[in-house]
C-alpha cells in the first residue's frame, strides 16, 4: 500500500500501449479531491459491469480488476440521463503492463473534467522495490539533490519527464538521505522542498512534482510503497 509521507508541487504525459479490452490489475491514488467527486466507476470483469472505485488521498486503493482499452475512456462518473447512466472521463493511454497505477490529479479545466488521470506501470519489472521513481508533471524544469546525486550530479527533469533511480547509497546512521527539490524560476533554480527520506529494503518511493491548483507553483508528493508481507497460509491450511 502507498502511504503519503509529505506534501509540497506539478504536469506529465505518459503515452504507452495496452491491449484492447484487456483485463488489468489496477490501483488508484487521488492527490486532492475536486468538489464532491470522491469515487469513479470502471468496467468490471463481467460484461456491462461497472464497479465503483473509491478515491483516497492518503493511501492507495487495494488492487482491483478492471477492463480497459488504450483508446477509450477508462473511468466514468454517474450521469443524470437514465439512458446513458455513465459519462466517460477523458481517455487515458495505458502502459505496457498488466498492473497499472492510476493517479488522479486536479484538472486544469475542472469545468470539462474534475481530474487529470495519469497511468503508470505498477509491476516490479518497471518499478522494482528499492528504487525511487521521480516524475515531473509541472510546466517548469525541476532538479533533485538526493544522497550522492547532489550539486553538479543533481537529477534534472524537464516537464513531462521521469526517471527511475535504482538506489541511494549515501545514507546517514539512520538509513536516511537529504532531499532538496528546486524548480526553474525566472531568477534561476529556487528550492521548494527540503526533507530527509528513508532508504529501506523492500520499499519503493514514488515522487511526483505537479502544479498547485491554486498558485500554480510546484508541489511535491512523496509516497512509500512497501512490499506486501508474506503472511503464510490461512489458519487450517498449513
Amino acid at each position: 500500500m502507498f502511504f503519503r509521507s509529505c506534501v509540497t508541487a506539478i504536469v506529465l504525459s505518459f503515452g504507452l500501449h495496452a491491449q484492447e479490452n484487456a483485463l488489468i490489475e489496477a490501483r488508484a491514488l487521488c492527490f486532492q479531491y475536486v468538489g464532491d467527486v470522491k469515487s469513479v466507476f470502471a468496467p468490471g470483469e463481467k460484461k456491462d459491469e461497472m464497479v465503483e472505485v473509491p478515491l483516497f488521498t492518503s493511501a492507495m486503493t487495494e488492487p482491483f480488476k478492471m477492463r480497459a482499452t488504450d483508446s477509450a475512456g477508462v473511468f466514468s462518473l454517474p450521469n443524470e440521463d437514465p439512458e446513458v447512466p455513465y459519462k466517460a472521463l477523458p481517455g487515458i493511454k495505458l502502459p505496457n503492463s498488466s498492473k497499472v497505477l492510476f493517479l488522479f490529479l486536479p484538472s486544469p479545466t475542472p469545468e470539462k473534467s474534475p481530474y487529470r488521470i495519469v497511468a503508470l506501470a505498477d509491476d516490479t519489472r518497471n518499478f522494482p522495490y528499492g528504487a525511487v521513481r521521480l516524475m515531473n508533471l509541472h510546466s517548469k524544469a525541476v532538479r533533485f539533490h538526493m544522497g550522492e546525486h547532489n550539486g553538479a550530479r543533481a537529477i534534472g527533469l524537464n516537464p513531462g519527464k521521469s526517471r527511475l533511480v535504482d538506489e541511494i547509497n549515501r545514507l546517514d546512521d539512520f538509513n536516511r538521505y537529504p532531499v532538496l527539490a528546486e524548480y526553474a524560476s525566472d531568477k534561476g533554480f529556487a528550492g521548494f522542498y527540503n526533507n530527509a527520506w528513508r532508504s529501506v529494503e523492500g520499499k519503493r518511493d514514488l515522487v511526483i512534482v505537479y502544479p498547485d491548483p491554486g498558485s500554480g507553483l510546484p508541489r511535491l508528493n512523496h509516497y512509500e510503497d512497501a512490499e506486501p508481507a508474506d503472511l503464510g497460509p490461512p489458519p487450517g491450511e498449513q
